[in-house]
């Protein structure tokens, strides 16, 4: 199952370099496979599915399509900002909108992404304001699953392979952390949630903010509580921090 979802993530983070390294001309077509891509995906098809499901697009698009004063020049633009969930229904509904020619590409490229007159330009505009934030956004939530078919053996592997890097095991225990919230039951919004609290503890430890590592510690360990979650990886988690933090000290 690991197998299949990172095949499919990576699938789908595929046809984003498609859609971000083709001409604008054919930019329809590979949207259409873009979407099928995550058609095609049960767990994609869901995922954004969740997302979108009490999603206003039509209040979120008078929020997004605004006109900006650049000095002295009134501008068009679409700012796709706030929330990561609200980014990724945004998107995903936009170019459920491109697909279907409810919105034509060459007018929202002309009008929402002028850049100096010709469409290259704008293309790669919108990709880089569109398409590439929502490849990172979904590359960081399946980091886990794109890591490794079994994220369980890389784990075994390496910590008897002799590391003795605590820090390194610091950074496959979140790894693995990850991979358990993604292929957990927790509601695919939530688990956003969590693998944003493990980032955030990995970033802190790295510059030895204990503190703020044992804050987010706490507050990652309520989240498991509240879906029930039993993790022995977070668990192996909280004590190589421990053993780090001790080293730190000496």
């Amino acid at each position: 199952m690991a197998a299949d979802l990172k095949s499919e993530v990576t699938n789908f983070l595929n046809k984003c370099d498609d859609l971000k390294s083709c001409r604008f001309i054919v930019a329809p077509t590979k949207i259409r496979e873009l979407l099928q891509s995550i058609a095609a995906s049960r767990e994609l098809c869901r995922f954004f599915s969740d997302l979108t499901k009490d999603f206003d697009y039509n209040t979120a698009k008078t929020n997004c399509f605004v006109c900006v004063t650049d000095g002295t020049t009134r501008k068009n633009r679409l700012v796709i900002s706030g929330e990561v969930n609200f980014r990724l229904a945004f998107t995903f509904c936009l170019l459920v909108e491109i697909d279907k020619q409810i919105i034509n590409l060459n007018d929202l490229l002309s009008r929402y992404f002028f850049v100096d007159g010709s469409y290259y330009s704008s293309y790669q505009m919108f990709v880089e304001d569109v398409i590439a934030p929502m490849a990172d956004i979904i590359k960081q939530c399946y980091s886990a699953v794109l890591v490794s078919n079994d994220m369980s053996e890389r784990r075994v592997a390496y910590i008897d392979s002799g590391v003795t890097n605590t820090m390194s095991l610091i950074e496959t225990a979140v790894a693995a952390e990850k991979y358990n919230i993604e292929t957990s039951q927790i509601p695919p919004d939530d688990r956003i949630s969590g693998d944003i609290m493990l980032t955030e503890i990995e970033s802190a430890v790295r510059r030895s903010d204990f503190k703020v590592a044992s804050t987010i510690l706490c507050g990652y360990n309520y989240y498991l509580q509240y879906y029930g979650f039993v993790s022995e990886d977070f668990r192996k988690l909280v004590s190589l921090i421990d053993e780090y933090k001790g080293q730190q000290q000496k």
